[in-house]
């Protein structure tokens, strides 16, 4: 039964990597992702949803440069950059590289850009968590036992238990180990029964943080 999970859990990256051509274009990679992972990058590209960071980091930032050309001033240089939509950024970093990057070099690029970890929503297949962020649903089923909701843009999320959690419980509310554990990271109790957790900086919340979250949760599903 494990071993049939975790072929689930990687074929949907490795349909993506047999899925992308040679030297795929921004298009192809948008198409490839929508049809496997139902997620619609050119939809939160161009509702601004997806990573609120200062700058991208140093690699994808050097390679969009290198299409756009430097200016005279680097600050002016940076905004203009961090102004763009995110398919226009991916795909002038994808033109520097000649559209020459592997699956988990173009999902690295995804992660960077948009905030999207796709790499870690396949490792979330079949465990039992739905998941809507940039203004999606990413992984929804009909049994899964939690709901981790994150806002425009990721800086807040809130977590609640769902209609399944509350059949094979018997309960309608988050467990108090749960609690504690989403408390020690700086979650809230809100009277609606979900745990809620802020930024404090205003900024997309980091991976770290969101993989604290998630094996939080998987952890409390496995001793149910």
């Amino acid at each position: 039964m494990k071993s049939n999970e975790n072929d689930r859990t990687t074929a949907k990256v490795n349909r993506m990597d047999c899925r992308l051509p040679a030297s795929p274009s921004g298009s192809d990679i948008t198409r490839v992702v929508k049809d496997i992972f139902e997620i619609d990058l050119d939809r939160i590209s161009s509702e601004y949803h997806g990573s609120v960071v200062l700058k991208y980091p140093e690699e994808i930032m050097e390679g969009i440069l290198k299409e756009i050309g430097t200016g005279s001033n680097k600050t002016e240089i940076d905004q203009k950059i961090m102004a763009m939509k995110k398919a226009e950024a991916m795909d002038l970093f994808l033109r520097s590289r000649q559209n020459k990057l592997t699956g988990p070099e173009i999902r690295k690029v995804i992660n960077d850009i948009f905030g999207i970890n796709l790499d870690g929503i396949s490792s979330l297949e079949n465990g039992r968590i739905s998941l809507y962020s940039k203004g999606q649903w990413i992984l929804r089923n009909d049994n899964d036992l939690f709901v981790v909701w994150t806002g425009k843009n990721d800086k807040d999320a809130k977590i609640y238990p769902t209609a399944a959690f509350t059949t094979e419980t018997g309960s309608n509310t988050i467990p108090q180990s749960l609690k504690e554990k989403l408390f020690d990271l700086g979650y809230q109790y809100k009277e609606d029964g979900s745990c809620y957790y802020e930024d404090p900086n205003d900024e997309t919340v980091p991976d770290a943080f969101k993989g604290k979250t998630m094996g939080i949760l998987l952890d409390t599903i496995k001793s149910l």
